[in-house]
């Protein structure tokens, strides 16, 4: 509940995103909380009863505990200044990772409690070897959400305990891809095109890959 004269709480596109995928009533963890507005927005969107909020930085979880509190949220929330699970209790079944890595989100997630709770993250990097790294610990990727903020694109990946292989190709480029619109999906694989091209590889079955996307997709207009 928003308290009164409380500040409101707003997110960009990809916090957004992220904030969909928290299922109301859940009891929440977000891990390399920064600026602690998505649990904000969670708490105060009455999304989550009750969350669990932490860092491995003091300064940014002492930031996020400063806004927590001048919204009057402190009461549902638990500060945890501890690196990836160290600390999060068992009954959490929702936690979100984002704004790292691939390969730090992929480490922290081999910590994953034994109650397998769901799984909420977002790499700005080497993000095949974070969905490798997911199928390994024994979950499955239900779907990948894509949108855009600050100029940049970004992957949202909602996952499930579960056993799951995928072929080299979607590790490369995804699964169950979500899109706003096609016109959205052209872009995103155009970015990722001239991101690839970059790289002057001899070979580069990635590159291929995406413009076997882009082609399918042309071809339906």
């Amino acid at each position: 509940m928003i308290s009164p004269n409380a500040r409101i709480i707003r997110l960009d596109e990809r916090l957004s995103a992220v904030a969909q995928l928290f299922e109301r009533g859940c009891i929440g963890a977000d891990i390399g909380a920064d600026h602690g507005l998505l649990p904000a927005y969670l708490l105060q969107n009455d999304i989550c009863k009750c969350m669990y909020v932490s860092d491995i930085s003091e300064a940014a979880l002492s930031k996020a505990k400063e806004l927590i509190i001048s919204l009057d949220l402190q009461d549902r929330v638990s500060f945890i200044h501890a690196d990836g699970f160290n600390g999060i209790p068992s009954d959490v079944n929702c936690v979100s990772i984002c704004g790292l890595g691939g390969e730090t989100i992929a480490n922290i997630i081999q910590n994953t409690p034994e109650t397998k709770p769901k799984l909420i993250l977002s790499a700005h990097t080497k993000l095949s070897h974070l969905r490798r790294s997911i199928n390994d610990i024994g979950y499955s990727i239900h779907r990948e959400i894509v949108t855009r903020a600050a100029g940049r694109y970004y992957v949202i990946i909602e996952a499930f305990s579960g056993k799951q292989i995928l072929s080299d190709r979607q590790y490369e480029l995804g699964f169950n891809t979500q899109f706003n619109s096609k016109e959205d999906k052209l872009k995103y694989y155009n970015w990722r095109l001239n991101i690839e091209k970059k790289k002057n590889l001899a070979h580069n079955v990635t590159l291929e890959w995406i413009k076997e996307e882009l082609e399918n997709e042309t071809s339906k207009s």
